[in-house]
């Protein structure tokens, strides 16, 4: 029986891993690096990035006691060049998640960016002269998920686009047109647990899928060195040269940061607390469930009894007019003896009297 393969230690890297946010952060505001994971996700081509720092700041309440944990979400201005070479200026927002509950936090941010524009210069019709006007950005969502959110084709990413079509013509726009463009979004979600799940014929598909499939062997979370979430052990011959920026600037992260372990612990702390917290909600929830059952159950046991008082007294009613009925019969009989007495004592007078 034969062994497999295993790859001397040398052929190894050791990197941060990139799922956590301080890991991840520090990664994308490196505009090189941020602009191929951008480029490779999306299947564009960017001329301009610019990085925008969008933060917010949440409180660990008692597992870390008075300590604050800055979570974040990462946005680009970016400039893509369109297949008619023309250029666009869009929002690129990145978030990541551990858990289901920060969905909640996603709606947050997409809000603030349906109001942001950008300045952009036009001809001015029949002259020389231009103007300056204010064009809505387009904006691009990508979520990348520690979790996966459907099961019915288990894909690594789900590309989420909009359909614009006529309700009574049933007809699909072939254009593209502003008001759907910007007031609406496409938007990417990773789902990193089921990167074992692509086959190697759909690792390479085509180019697009080719380095997107290389790109978040980055960030699977199979890869733990030495049982140590912290860290991934990653082979070197599965990742081409052009993400070699990015491995370099993943190495650098601890050099960078000496709090990096600490931040990354902080991550944990602030994860395990609303996990914990989550959890609770969920048995309240479980418990109020129950209640409410209970609470139908009995409802339905009342229901039947009012029921079944209502037959009763349904069946009363009906007994009572059935004794009216029998009261007006014996009135009746009694009524008809009376006459018939009346007419046996006529008829003796009227014998006696013939006598």
């Amino acid at each position: 029986m034969t062994t497999p393969y295993q790859a001397p230690n040398d052929e190894y890297l050791i990197i941060p891993n990139p799922i956590y946010d301080v890991v991840f952060r520090y990664i994308m505001e490196d505009p090189d690096s941020a602009t191929i994971i951008l480029e490779t996700l999306l299947g564009v081509s960017i001329t301009d990035l610019r990085f925008e720092p969008q933060q917010f700041t949440k409180r660990v309440e008692t597992t870390i006691k008075g300590e604050y944990l800055t979570l974040c979400h990462v946005d680009f201005s970016a400039t893509i060049e369109l297949p008619n070479n023309e250029k666009e200026v869009v929002i690129i927002e990145v978030q990541k998640a551990s858990l289901q509950t920060d969905i909640v936090r996603f709606r947050r941010y997409l809000s603030h960016h349906l109001q942001r524009t950008y300045t952009t210069k036009r001809a001015i019709l029949h002259t020389d002269k231009q103007e300056e006007i204010e064009i809505a950005c387009r904006i691009v969502p990508i979520f990348i998920l520690n979790f996966s959110i459907e099961h019915e084709i288990d894909d690594l990413v789900i590309h989420s686009k909009m359909e614009n079509y006529g309700v009574f013509t049933k007809l699909r726009l072939k254009q593209k047109y502003d008001f759907f463009q910007k007031l609406g979004y496409d938007m990417l979600v990773v789902q990193l647990p089921n990167i074992q799940k692509v086959n190697e014929h759909e690792q390479c598909g085509n180019e697009y899928t080719k380095k997107l499939y290389q790109l978040l062997l980055l960030f699977s979370q199979e890869n733990y060195h030495d049982n140590n979430k912290h860290r991934l052990r990653i082979l070197k011959k599965l990742f081409p040269a052009f993400l070699s920026r990015v491995i370099e600037r993943l190495k650098s992260a601890q050099g960078s940061n000496p709090q990096l372990e600490d931040d990354m612990l902080m991550e944990d702390l602030y994860l395990n607390e609303l996990q914990r917290k989550t959890n609770h909600v969920a048995l309240l929830e479980e418990s109020l469930n129950e209640k409410m059952e209970t609470i139908k159950e009995k409802d339905k046991v009342l229901e039947q009894k009012d029921r079944d008082l209502e037959l009763k007294d349904k069946a009363l009613e009906q007994k009572d007019k059935i004794l009216e009925e029998h009261e007006k019969t014996l009135k009746a009989k009694d009524k008809a003896l009376d006459e018939s007495k009346k007419v046996i004592e006529d008829l003796k007078r009227k014998l006696a009297e013939n006598k």
